[in-house]
């Protein structure tokens, strides 16, 4: 039976996995690829999860892993058509993998354990507000150790530091609806400079 943590980050890998799956089907379009891609790619971004640095945007340094990930799956997927081979469509063929999606889940819930242990407060805490947007501060404070004080500090601290950004841009009046935002600044990379502005804002919150 799955532990509180691993329920959170199962859910949390699942968002991923679908934002990935969006991403590497615009990179490329073969249905009959894409689940390779999407394993490959996610993979590779849990693998150097530890060595993620918290000043670039997170959603960019996967779609950054994405496309990566995605050349070199073209490379050698053409590669192997050459030689008369067809590509294995998973990151391991092991027969004792019965459900590739929990095994993913698993490797990706050791990496992230043996990452944040080496994650200072402030890098957990922008893992929380950056990563966890849609989850409860309860799971939030669960999955990171951060105290609920320091969560909440930080997000409010969060919205106050970028209202005047959002001001600015005259499109938004309430941190839900930023986070509304933000997802679309995700999907279409549109107003780029808004997410950045946000991400650098958190960096410099102090922490209590």
């Amino acid at each position: 039976m799955k532990t509180a943590k691993e329920r959170i980050f199962s859910e949390l890998i699942q968002k991923y996995f679908d934002m990935v799956s969006r991403t590497s089907f615009r990179i490329l379009c073969d249905s009959e690829d894409s689940k390779a891609v999407v394993t490959d790619v996610f993979t590779y971004v849990w693998k150097h999860m530890e060595h993620y640095d918290p000043s670039i945007p997170l959603h960019y340094w996967i779609l950054s892993a994405t496309c990566r990930m995605s050349r070199l799956r073209i490379a050698r997927r053409r590669m192997l058509y050459i030689f008369g081979k067809r590509p294995g469509l998973y990151f391991t063929s092991s027969p004792k993998v019965q459900d590739q999606d929990d095994y993913i889940t698993k490797q990706a819930w050791e990496i992230y354990c043996r990452a944040s242990e080496r994650l200072t407060t402030g890098q957990r805490m922008l893992f929380a507000l950056c990563v966890l947007d849609d989850v409860p501060h309860e799971d939030a404070v669960s999955l990171t150790g951060i105290p609920m004080f320091r969560v909440s500090f930080a997000l409010h601290r969060a919205e106050e530091k970028v209202k005047k950004e959002l001001e600015r841009f005259g499109k938004i009046e309430s941190y839900p609806q930023y986070i509304n935002f933000l997802r679309k600044v995700i999907d279409d990379n549109a107003e780029k400079e808004v997410f950045e502005s946000y991400v650098t804002g958190i960096l410099q919150l102090p922490v209590p």
